[in-house]
């Protein structure tokens, strides 16, 4: 690129091809969500399947057969970071205790973007460690009031009881707190 040009920091060189495409994985195809954020798009937007007259489909395709088949064809790197996205809550997915179980037995790192309401059966049910899961949890509430008044849910206990059972598994908890006018 043009802007390059002159930079120190560019360099020449051939990239060996890699024996496996695929080392970042992200799985953002549900939009279903179990809570009402007030500041949340699911909530307020008027193209949101909430709000829409014309309801959209919360899942738009079954994503188990893609995963068996990338596994298959040994499309996956041993250090693939799997990022269970945004756009509602991931743990609700029909498939995700399969699709986590799976990337859980291959040792893949999995950032699980989750609001921690509820505990998923592959996590609750199994002894597993998972000191390769990062749990990214939206508190956005210092009380249960507020908290009851930002997500429209009384979970706010349950939210930091959940947390307190990945952590007990191993799994690096990271909180963040989206400030508003009425959670500050």
């Amino acid at each position: 690129h043009p802007s390059c040009q002159g930079c120190p920091n560019l360099v020449d060189s051939d990239w060996p091809a890699s024996p496996h495409p695929i080392h970042w994985l992200g799985i953002t195809h549900y939009i279903a969500c179990n809570l009402s954020c007030n500041f949340c798009w699911l909530t307020w937007a008027a193209w949101s399947p909430r709000n829409s007259i014309r309801p959209k489909p919360i899942q738009r395709y079954q994503i188990v057969p893609i995963i068996k088949e990338m596994a298959a064809r040994e499309m996956f790197s041993p250090d693939t970071v799997i990022d269970w996205g945004g756009g509602g809550e991931p743990t609700l997915m029909p498939e995700f205790d399969w699709c986590f179980a799976f990337f859980l037995e291959r040792n893949f790192t999995q950032w699980l973007h989750t609001n921690s309401v509820r505990m998923p059966k592959s996590i609750s049910d199994s002894n597993t460690r998972l000191e390769r899961v990062h749990i990214l949890t939206s508190v956005d509430a210092g009380t249960a009031d507020t908290y009851r008044m930002i997500k429209k849910s009384g979970a706010y206990q349950s939210v930091w009881e959940n947390l307190k059972g990945y952590k007990e598994r191993g799994a690096e908890i990271n909180v963040k707190y989206i400030v508003t006018e009425e959670n500050c």
